[in-house]
């Protein structure tokens, strides 16, 4: 057993820094809803109009880590003994909402997924399998009289939105779970952006919520819910974007939450559930069943449980046979974009595979898939194989798995960085959270060019900051947000706690 002390500071008020951050980030959004259609048809006919909208994005980023900042401070100088901290969550709270709200009519970008996510909606409320057809497949039944006729009332419905959806020739990536999400859009009005964002609403107000009970769990100051709350990147992503991720976080900050309550069973139909709505969380599943691992008997029922549901909520998926995983195979084969260390990794193999012999075009890049999974494989079993003597020990080490994903990864989306931001609300690093303010440079790549110069930007400040927060030295209390303080409430937990 080990002594862990965790600070239960609460907040008197928000810290100047913090309101005035919460006023700038709701004033930006408020700029993003009321002018996105302008942004983005300037941004599509004027490469000044891309400018625009990254400049903002990364005004953002900068304005949301000044008020983390504040949390901070506040944190450092407040009477743990002072309980009118709601006064600061309420602030918190209302703003986060409200960035939220003003973004709902949020106009989507031509080529956004958001349309993918409306055909496959639409073509599940005809009681068509989504994973059978590709919108190339709609647009050829318009002009096909034997066409499947529910297939051609879907194109039909779907108007010009059929021309706005990209790589129309791939089917459908998108999990079981995550088709219900579109099929609920789509009953509550068919081809909708507003209806989409509302049901995205529902989700983030989950993980809202949520992640409320585990940092009183944890006994974490509730300020720290800004950190996800007040997230700019992640709300731009969800309501100006429309990406589906949203949907895949309360199951994983549920699951977490379950596990360290020690209720296994519904733990592991929670990350069923994060599994069969996008796939990465199933990297969690040996971290999770870590605590059960002195207890064989709990762990193979939780273990089965979780075969056994993802196996079920999968099946629409493996009925449409080669069809269903179609999708799935183009994307982890030659999906690539926004890369840094992948991009590297390619680049080290294209050197070294010719030594040896001579390989296919393609090998490169197969041996840096390859390696990159077997890397990240590796990883998440050390991360498992340490024995956890706390609950913030498994939120740590399920941060790192996650942060490792995204930073191995060919596909370094702004969304996909949304994945780790509620953990950063339990174990917040500044070399982390530096991505709000550099993955807006994302966007450039709509000045056709894959591999800009700007991704470096992105990338090279987080890896220089991650090495220095994990130097010997500087392995203190800092090097995250808030520190664990020693003079507080200290709370005694073992590996049988949770």
């Amino acid at each position: 057993m080990q002594m862990y002390t965790v600070n239960s500071k609460t907040f008197r008020s928000p810290h100047p820094v913090t309101v005035f951050g919460g006023i700038g980030l709701l004033a930006m959004a408020a700029v993003m809803g009321m002018w996105s259609r302008k942004l983005w048809a300037w941004a599509w006919g004027s490469s000044n109009g891309i400018y625009a909208v990254v400049g903002l994005g990364m005004l953002a980023g900068a304005i949301y880590l000044l008020a983390v900042g504040g949390l901070r401070r506040r944190a450092d100088r407040t009477n743990p003994s002072d309980r009118r901290g709601p006064q600061g969550l309420v602030w918190i709270t209302l703003i986060g909402l409200l960035m939220r709200l003003v973004l709902l009519h949020c106009a989507p970008e031509r080529g956004s997924d958001t349309f993918r996510y409306m055909w496959d909606g639409a073509l599940s409320a005809r009681g068509i399998n989504p994973y059978l057809y590709t919108p190339d497949d709609g647009k050829r039944a318009l002009a096909d009289v034997h066409a499947e006729p529910r297939l051609k009332a879907v194109a039909q419905a779907a108007g010009p939105h059929l021309d706005w959806i990209n790589n129309p020739d791939v089917q459908t990536i998108y999990p079981p779970l995550a088709q219900v999400t579109f099929l609920i859009a789509n009953r509550i009005e068919p081809w909708s952006g507003l209806a989409w964002r509302v049901v995205l609403l529902a989700f983030d107000l989950a993980t809202c919520g949520l992640l409320v009970l585990l940092l009183d769990r944890l006994r974490l100051p509730p300020a720290c819910l800004a950190i996800y709350w007040w997230n700019p990147l992640l709300v731009s992503e969800f309501y100006c974007a429309g990406h589906l991720d949203a949907i895949v976080l309360p199951f994983v900050v549920g699951a977490l939450l379950l596990v360290i309550q020690k209720r296994t069973t519904l733990s592991m139909l929670c990350l069923a559930g994060a599994v069969t709505a996008k796939f990465w969380p199933v990297i969690l599943l040996p971290l999770l069943l870590r605590p059960m691992l002195l207890h064989p008997r709990r762990f193979a029922t939780a273990l089965g449980v979780f075969m056994a549901t993802a196996m079920l909520l999968l099946l629409p998926m493996l009925m449409a046979g080669r069809s269903g995983i179609a999708g799935i195979v183009t994307y982890t084969r030659w999906w690539e974009s926004n890369d840094g260390l992948f991009q590297l990794n390619v680049l080290f193999w294209r050197h070294v595979l010719p030594l040896v012999a001579q390989p296919p075009w393609w090998a490169a890049q197969a041996a840096a898939r390859f390696s990159t999974a077997a890397v990240l494989l590796v990883w998440v079993l050390i991360l498992a194989r340490k024995p956890l003597n706390n609950p913030l020990e498994l939120c740590e080490v399920c941060l790192f798995a996650i942060a490792a994903l995204f930073l191995l990864s060919p596909t370094q989306f702004p969304w996909y960085y949304t994945w780790m931001v509620p953990l950063l609300a339990l174990r917040p690093r500044w070399s982390l959270l530096a991505y709000t303010a550099l993955l807006p440079l994302y966007y450039l790549f709509y000045l056709h060019l894959r591999h800009g110069p700007w991704v470096w930007v992105e990338h090279i400040p987080v890896w220089l900051l991650l090495v220095w927060e994990s130097l010997p030295r500087i392995r203190r209390s800092d090097s995250t947000l808030p520190a664990p303080s020693p003079s507080h409430d200290p709370v005694i937990v073992s590996t049988s706690t949770y």
